[in-house]
């Protein structure tokens, strides 16, 4: 609705309470905290690596597992229901992040594995199905993204581990490959766009791997971000990439992902004090560098002009002209920049037979940059659907809307779309 969200929580499972601030940014040099969410709900939730939105709920990590909270009013954010998944600590068995393909949540506890939660009722939340790391090649899941039929899953903290999962049958997730070693570096995490994973090196480097062979990990480049120090978490908008690298903040062209350029970075530890910059966000022509401890975060200029530049889909799943689709399967797609939530629409994301058959009905999910629709009914057999953006649709968090129509096909059947 226009607002900055920012959660507060734990790290791992020690120090303040938790709780949702929701601040006014019309002023960017001003921002103005316009409601403030602190109570017993709040106070277990958890250091806020990843969560999602759906239809006004917002799916979230908690100290025993994982939430579900109504947002759809800002000035009154309600706790709908938690599942306990076991209580951990630090890298180990906890809720870590969270990918919202609504109903389903696709839960990373790090060791404790890979959970599939179903939110159909948000008050009684299941635990559907549980992989463990022995079953996901051996790579413990803390930062997990669902886009369409395919879930990516990074490790976090010390040590090399991407893993893809085939979630086709969503509620049967099935080991697709795992590496943990070659081309694969010791990242503090991963982050999913474009059929690319962006690690956040804990060597101060940008590692570019690219899945559109969701079996292979192809090692495309890497570059420095000006400091040594263990990296954070990373994000995308347009040609550009961010990271936390703890002492500082980078920026990164990866318009050539071979060859990706740090092209600034910054710190705003002159005016805070015992500072980890962990999370760079870009919000049009600023960033929010959110700090990893409780001495306060900045926003940042990271561009002079404003942002003006329109998101494009760069990726789709089920991947375009694909055949053998089950009737099970889920549309995904990511955006070059974060995608405005109220932009996501029946209008805005058509998905349809392509024999002119009517537009399915469905439940849209948004996180950052990533949108999913679940069909309403399982697909049909044999059958050729087509996936569209329309231009002037989706928009970025600055109002751009798409200006090119994106059109994708996939068949459930054998022969090609």
């Amino acid at each position: 609705d226009g607002y900055l969200f920012i959660p507060s929580g734990k790290d791992g499972n020690k120090g303040f309470e938790g709780s949702f601030n929701i601040y006014d940014l019309s002023d960017p040099r001003n921002p103005a905290l316009v409601y403030l969410h602190q109570n017993a709900d709040t106070e277990t939730i958890l250091e806020p690596h990843g969560y999602g939105f759906s239809e006004g709920k917002l799916a979230y990590c908690t100290l025993i597992g994982v939430s579900i909270w109504d947002v759809s009013d800002v000035s009154s954010i309600q706790k709908l229901g938690e599942l306990d998944l076991g209580s951990g600590t630090g890298y180990g068995n906890v809720c870590w992040s969270v990918a919202y393909q609504a109903p389903y949540a696709y839960v990373g506890t790090g060791t404790g594995g890979l959970h599939v939660v179903d939110f159909s009722d948000p008050a009684n939340p299941a635990l559907v199905n549980s992989l463990s790391t022995v079953q996901l090649g051996g790579v413990p899941t803390h930062n997990v993204f669902a886009v369409g039929n395919l879930l990516v899953a990074t490790r976090t903290q010390t040590g090399a581990g991407y893993v893809t999962v085939d979630i086709r049958n969503p509620a049967n997730p099935t080991f697709i490959r795992a590496d943990r070693s070659g081309t694969v570096p010791s990242i503090y995490s991963g982050y999913l766009n474009g059929n690319r994973i962006y690690g956040i090196g804990v060597d101060g480097n940008l590692y570019i791997h690219d899945i559109t062979d969701p079996s292979q990990f192809q090692f495309l480049g890497t570059t420095n971000s000006g400091t040594t120090d263990d990296g954070g978490y990373a994000s995308i908008q347009d040609t550009n990439a961010f990271g936390g690298f703890s002492s500082l903040v980078a920026k990164f062209d990866v318009s050539d992902p071979n060859n990706p350029v740090m092209t600034g970075n910054g710190t705003a530890s002159n005016i805070i004090s015992n500072m980890d910059q962990d999370f760079a966000v870009p919000m049009g022509n600023v960033l929010m560098n959110a700090n990893d401890r409780r001495t306060g975060s900045a926003i940042m200029v990271h561009q002079l002009d404003p942002d003006t530049t329109p998101p494009v889909v760069n990726m789709v799943s089920p991947a375009d002209n694909s055949a053998n689709q089950p009737v099970s399967s889920r549309i995904g797609i990511t955006l070059s920049d974060m995608v405005l939530i109220e932009s996501v629409t029946p209008n805005s994301f058509i998905v349809r037979p392509a024999n002119g058959g009517p537009a399915l009905t469905g439940t849209y999910s948004a996180a950052f940059d990533k949108v999913n629709f679940w069909p309403d009914t399982p697909l049909q057999d044999n059958t050729i659907y087509e996936v569209v953006i329309p231009a002037g649709g989706l928009s970025d968090w600055s109002g751009n809307s798409i200006t090119d129509q994106f059109t994708s096909r996939f068949s459930t059947g054998t022969v090609s779309a």
